[in-house]
């Protein structure tokens, strides 16, 4: 059977046949406006694809892409990818054909410096075999309750006695935390509609403070969260006197009967920007306001904006989620050590720099 599969390079016309992959292999079925979004529109370039095909029947089993990414490191601007959608048919599996696929699309594109993705344990255990290391073996998620009574009662049956001594603990904490009924907003907060030309510039101010991260312009910005046709963003901006200090991009999904708001990306012109506390403080407002169970977000620990999470009651609980996703990275170039690139006090991530909101 391994023989009759041949590896190729994605061809025009092969979009239909590798979304019905999708929707049989992964959740959520996607369209092909998504499609041209992400693989066509995006302003790093058009996505690199690789094909597993049964030659007899010219029916696709595999595939696996990669997404340019412009990337900051140190002083540099560089090509990096993420990889996202690796999908093997389940009645094709265990015969090898990821690392055929891999190993051709490393071929394919040979301008990247070094790719990262977002993966659960078993595929980070396959990735191994293509030389791929963790930065964050647990990726440091953040979450505060807006309504521990929908969030308790989702998982303790109604009138157990816990039920009630837990909701309890949970109003307290929710009351001596929540930080945002008395904060003070300092700067002008708005939401907007628009990527204007002030965000190229508050890039420029806040790339400084950041070693490893994905470029945020005006043009990767609008691509990201204003075009992507299957998305609502809520873009919240703090200015004072015209300038723009910040941005916070806000996402609501439906996730195991729980309604959650997600902090999908926020970005201050400097650490000590009051833009960071108004522009969260805003952020929990906004989640109040439409009734959301639990706020998340994704941030590694030591990133500027982390002290803002836990002075409005944000709870890291990345190893509560032992194991359910890693970001890997993998170095195709010598130019960046593998020892700066797999430290993860480099890196400033969000939940946007992925596929997955």
């Amino acid at each position: 059977m391994n023989n009759s599969i041949a590896i190729r390079e994605y061809r025009e016309g092969d979009e239909v046949s590798i979304l019905k992959l999708r929707g049989l292999v992964l959740s959520g079925s996607k369209d092909m406006d998504w499609w041209l979004w992400q693989r066509k529109h995006n302003p790093a370039g058009q996505a690199i694809i690789a094909i597993a095909e049964v030659e007899d029947r010219c029916e696709i089993i595999g595939h696996t892409c990669d997404i340019p990414l412009r990337m900051k490191v140190n002083h540099d601007i560089c090509q990096a990818i993420t990889s996202v959608d690796t999908m093997i048919h389940p009645d094709y599996r265990g015969l090898g054909i990821y690392g055929r696929l891999r190993t051709n699309l490393d071929k394919y594109n040979q301008q990247k410096q070094f790719g990262y993705s977002w993966t659960g344990i078993n595929m980070f255990r396959i990735n191994q075999k293509q030389r791929v290391r963790p930065v964050f073996k647990h990726m440091p998620f953040w979450i505060k309750p807006v309504k521990p009574d929908n969030i308790i009662t989702r998982y303790f049956k109604r009138g157990y006695i816990l039920t009630g001594l837990a909701l309890s603990i949970g109003r307290g904490i929710i009351k001596m935390t929540d930080r945002s009924r008395n904060y003070k907003i300092r700067t002008q907060v708005r939401d907007v509609r628009e990527i204007d030309e002030r965000f190229d510039t508050l890039w420029q101010q806040a790339s400084s403070h950041h070693k490893i991260m994905m470029v945020r312009d005006r043009v990767y910005l609008d691509w990201r969260y204003v075009k992507k046709p299957d998305a609502d963003y809520t873009i919240y901006i703090s200015e004072d006197e015209g300038q723009l200090l910040g941005y916070i991009v806000l996402r609501i999904i439906q996730n195991n009967g729980l309604t959650v708001g997600w902090i999908a990306d926020v970005l201050t012109n400097s650490k000590d920007s009051p833009a960071g506390m108004d522009l969260m403080c805003k952020a929990i407002q906004y989640f109040r306001m439409v009734d959301t169970d639990i706020i998340w977000c994704a941030m590694p620990p030591k990133a500027y904006l982390a002290p803002v999470l836990r002075k409005f009651g944000f709870l890291r609980v990345s190893k509560l989620r032992r194991g359910k996703e890693r970001i890997n990275c993998r170095t195709f170039t010598t130019k960046y050590s593998d020892s700066f690139l797999h430290n993860p006090n480099n890196w400033y991530l969000t939940r946007g720099d992925s596929d997955l909101i």
